[in-house]
């Protein structure tokens, strides 16, 4: 249910600080130089910052192991509860219940409750009962989704596979698909996922396939499609994509090109090969080029 704003922000660096524009560093002469070395020389064991040093790495380091956290504990809300539990939460005003409810549905494998409970969540929260102003803003709360996201990611990419291949998903549960599938989270899931599991994330491939045989070209999410296909390193993605660059507009092809860099099997380096030797347009082959270098080392 929570997938349905799991949107992932990151603001603008604005605070860059130029290289040239910070104070500058006063350099020691030869002369002083020199001099600091001899003494260094004279006494190497002599601690000049009056600082005790660490004896080892491990003191700097610390305990590695206390710097993990553990996942939230599971609610142990099953199907027979959550309906229960979610018509309360929307009572109370309970958002992070209710996405707490949605994870561990997923993370318990009850995919289709999870597509029924939706319904009623996104009309509660789109203009009916679940109104408080204390969710109207994601930036508050989108950390806590990245997190739960993060602790049970295999989970909700195998529930994303389920939602990627509903033949007739309810109008709402449409709507999030197609968010999820053709919006920035797309990228973002696939790419913090690094096709680590590509079976896993080939189960997306129904979706997408669906899509381009209905390719308009002129669509603002036609973007965001071409790069997720390039984080589902399997070959059948690969040849849509290499389909694709023959349909995509001009200004497209170089996120195929992209895409087909990132993907890295065997039909992506051929259309990469090809697209080197032959594309009139010297930006294109050039991309080409470097990506089969970084591919094939």
């Amino acid at each position: 249910m929570i997938l349905g704003f799991l949107v992932f922000r990151f603001p603008s660096d604005e605070t860059r600080t130029e290289r040239d524009t910070g104070p500058s560093v006063a350099q020691p002469d030869a002369a002083t130089g020199n001099a600091a070395a001899n003494r260094k020389d004279e006494n190497p064991t002599s601690n000049a910052s009056g600082f005790e040093e660490p004896d080892s790495v491990e003191l700097v380091m610390g305990d590695t192991e206390s710097q993990r956290t553990d996942p939230r504990p599971d609610s142990g809300v099953g199907p027979a509860s959550a309906q229960r539990v979610l018509e309360q939460a929307i009572e109370e005003q309970d958002l992070e219940a209710i996405w707490q409810l949605a994870f561990d549905l997923i993370a318990g494998g009850h995919f289709s409750e999870v597509d029924r409970l939706y319904e009623q969540f996104a009309d509660a929260f789109n203009g009916g009962d679940l109104d408080s102003p204390l969710w109207k803003s994601p930036d508050f709360y989108s950390g806590n989704l990245m997190r739960e996201y993060s602790d049970n990611e295999i989970a909700v990419l195998g529930y994303l596979g389920h939602l990627a291949q509903l033949e007739a998903p309810g109008e709402l549960l449409a709507d999030l698909r197609k968010e999820l599938f053709e919006g920035e989270a797309a990228t973002m899931i696939l790419g913090f996922h690094e096709g680590r599991d590509p079976q896993l994330v080939a189960d997306w491939l129904p979706y997408y396939r669906q899509r381009i045989a209905n390719w308009s070209g002129d669509s603002f999410r036609d973007r965001e499609i071409i790069l997720a296909l390039g984080h589902i390193p399997v070959a059948e993605s690969a040849l849509m994509l290499t389909e694709l660059f023959d349909w995509t507009i001009s200004s497209q092809r170089l996120d195929v090109v992209r895409a087909l860099g990132r993907n890295g099997t065997a039909p992506a380096l051929d259309a990469l090969r090809n697209i080197a030797a032959d594309d009139p347009n010297p930006v294109l082959r050039r991309a080409a080029s470097e990506a089969l270098a970084l591919l094939e080392g």
